[in-house]
């Protein structure tokens, strides 16, 4: 467990009557497996940005996704997308339908087996998608949902190399019927299939996040009237729901990302907020993946009032959440933003509090290839991104030798090669796949001078490897199959 000298500043503001205490954690003691990285800051000359979610291309930068408020008297919002290099250094910005009147935003963002790019997110009440090259140059937009308002919030692929997409559903504007949703598309942008779910007389109701769960099912998390849900959907069964459960832990209990716990895939980790005699608290809880029922609650400490807005799985069987004040997408109130990294043990290895500023907010963490964690989102009326750098102390004399891999062939369409160096065929060398989004879905050890692993149950596309030993990670790069 973490070990703490915490100081604290109480910041006691009033703004129109409200008394807001924000609690500001420094002088965090960290692991030596924490090490800092770098930060960026990205604004635009004639808006208010935002920023919600990022990942890192194929070419080795990192793409962010948000919106841009123009000050008009017209509604004026646009996707807005960035693109850096491994350093973290703007290349490119794109601006979409900049001359428009309407409302449009970037929720989510996946890379293409061929290198373009899918946006996800909303187009004058539409739940919509746009396809770009690598360029971030536009080639269409497909909007899908009911003639009220609708939005995709999150996407993936699925094993077929199609792509899920959730958010939420209202089929006439002012009907007060919303619902969540999820649908199935292919590369050219047509729909495949869709559901809908929890038929509301509110506003209040929106699936927010998707992950996958082989064979072809996925974890969908969100909220419905101020209460949090989740459920397993297999979208071509006669009955698509396996199970779903909602959450009524507290008079309000929000949930808005979900996983499979990466030590235990009978259990699944859901985060959000909840809301006490205190106010908004970050809640982590563990539930039962066979059926939903609640467990137990994960304890840690981070900002408070809070909500925890992303959870991704780590390589190193852990995982990692992100978010901030429970309004966290809007920059009118004060935000203070936490990144915190958990073991396999679900213990607390490092957190990271956004001190330096009261409008900054997590909205998407990642780990990339040389495993280290990006963390994205919101920062004063513009985007931040922010890298924070694995790293071990070698504790053993394999951690001092050159490590020289060979991956082959690459592409790959059925087995792939792994050769290391003689010095290590004793060294307990394990090899993790994962997919475009940094999620882990193959994982074997590494027994010969030669290793030969079948990967033909994978979906053409393009994946990362790791290959670590039991203190480090010792290589990584891309593979592509087809």
């Amino acid at each position: 467990m973490l070990s703490k000298n915490i100081g604290f500043i109480i910041t006691i503001m009033t703004t129109k009557n409200l008394l807001s205490f924000l609690i500001i954690l420094f002088s965090l003691s960290f692991h030596n497996s924490y090490a800092q990285g770098w930060e960026k800051i990205f604004v635009h000359n004639f808006g208010f940005g935002k920023g919600f979610d990022v990942i890192e291309s194929s070419d080795g930068g990192y793409l962010m996704v948000g919106e841009i408020d123009l000050p008009t008297g017209a509604p004026r919002h646009h996707i807005w997308l960035v693109k850096t290099d491994t350093d973290g250094n703007e290349l490119w910005s794109k601006v979409y339908n900049y001359y428009n009147i309407g409302y449009q935003e970037g929720r989510s963002l996946i890379e293409t087996m061929n290198g373009d790019l899918l946006i996800i997110g909303s187009n004058n009440n539409k739940a919509s998608v746009l396809k770009t090259n690598a360029q971030g140059d536009s080639l269409w937009t497909q909007d899908f949902g009911g003639n009220g308002f609708n939005v995709f919030q999150d996407i993936i692929e699925d094993e077929s190399g199609n792509f899920v997409m959730v958010g939420r559903y209202q089929s006439e504007i002012g009907s007060n019927l919303h619902e969540a949703f999820a649908m199935g598309m292919n590369a050219e942008g047509d729909s495949l299939w869709s559901h809908r779910f929890y038929e509301s007389s509110s506003s209040n109701i929106s699936a927010y996040d998707v992950n996958k769960i082989p064979p072809n099912q996925f974890l969908i998390t969100g909220k419905k009237e101020g209460q949090g849900f989740t459920l397993i959907l297999d979208p071509l069964a006669p009955n698509p729901i396996i199970w779903d459960n909602i959450y009524a832990l507290s008079t309000e209990y929000l949930l808005y990302s979900g996983i499979v716990n990466p030590t235990d895939d009978s259990k699944l980790l859901l985060g959000g907020s909840s809301l006490g005699i205190a106010g908004y608290t970050p809640n982590l809880i563990s539930v039962d993946a066979s059926n939903g029922d609640f467990l137990n609650e994960v304890s840690f400490t981070s900002v408070n009032p809070g909500a925890i807005v992303d959870i991704k799985s780590t390589s190193d069987n852990g995982f990692i959440i992100t978010g901030s004040n429970v309004e966290f997408w809007d920059q009118n109130l004060q935000n203070i933003g936490f990144v915190s990294k958990f073991n396999a043990d679900q213990e607390i290895e490092w957190e990271f509090i956004f001190e330096d500023s009261l409008h900054k907010q997590g909205a998407a963490v990642y780990q990339t290839t040389d495993g280290s964690y990006l963390i994205a989102g919101s920062h004063q009326n513009g985007m931040f991104l922010k890298k924070i750098a694995a790293s071990s102390t070698p504790v053993n004399e394999i951690s001092d030798k050159s490590f020289d891999v060979r991956i082959y062939p690459n592409p790959v369409s059925k087995n792939l090669s792994i050769e290391i160096p003689d010095d290590y065929r004793n060294a307990n060398l394990w090899i993790n796949i994962l997919d475009n989004s940094g999620k882990q879905i193959f994982k074997t050890k590494i027994d010969q001078q030669v290793e030969e692993i079948n990967i033909d149950h994978l979906p053409s596309g393009i994946y990362f490897y790791k290959i670590s030993n039991t203190n480090r990670q010792l290589s990584s790069g891309k593979i592509v199959i087809h």
